[in-house]
């Protein structure tokens, strides 16, 4: 087991890692994504429905298209965090009319699982932006506060120490919660 040395080091150490800002970089990019992934997951809901008139059908490959270079996106995103590529095992269209490449396009398995994907990610990835830039936010503005006890002469020094060592657990523990928010983003792609 480590010591208690060991472990007071490892803080310092995780903000040093290029893993820990990598994965800080996975999760900020992650929220852009989550909201057009919400949007596409909205559209292909709408225009299945639509497809029951022929108006809905170009709107709904659209909509899978979409689905399918955000997740395209998503495996580049994966490579900063994690050297494995995630491979696409789509259904080869070459050589097909527009009809063959609509029908591929809607029966490929590979599609619909970026479809789902895309369902998953929406909310994962806002809330793993919120989590994120809360934490980050809530623990300087904890060790902020004697800097505001100072300027606003308040006298409160329980609340100042309890604000400080709150602060301090969340610089400690937000290398390990980022990280641990992009492996989930990771293991969902």
């Amino acid at each position: 087991p480590p010591t208690l040395l060991q472990l007071l080091l490892r803080v310092p150490l995780a903000y040093a890692d290029s893993r820990t800002w990598r994965a800080v970089a996975h999760v900020l990019t992650g929220g852009p994504i989550a909201v057009v992934a919400a949007a596409l997951v909205c559209l292909c809901a709408a225009s299945g429905v639509l497809t029951l008139v022929v108006v809905g059908l170009p709107l709904f490959c659209c909509a899978l298209v979409g689905c399918r270079l955000l997740s395209w996106l998503e495996r580049c995103r994966a490579l900063v965090v994690d050297v494995n590529p995630i491979g696409a095992r789509y259904h080869p269209t070459d050589g097909l009319p527009v009809l063959g490449k609509v029908r591929v396009l809607i029966t490929d398995p590979a599609t619909w699982r970026d479809v789902l994907w895309s369902a998953v990610i929406a909310p994962l990835g806002l809330a793993s932006l919120a989590v994120t830039l809360f934490g980050t936010m809530q623990s300087v503005v904890f060790l902020a506060a004697p800097l505001w006890f100072a300027v606003t002469s308040a006298r409160r020094a329980a609340g100042l120490v309890v604000l400080v060592v709150l602060g301090l657990f969340g610089c400690c523990v937000g290398p390990w919660i980022i990280r641990g928010l992009s492996s989930l983003q990771l293991a969902a792609a």
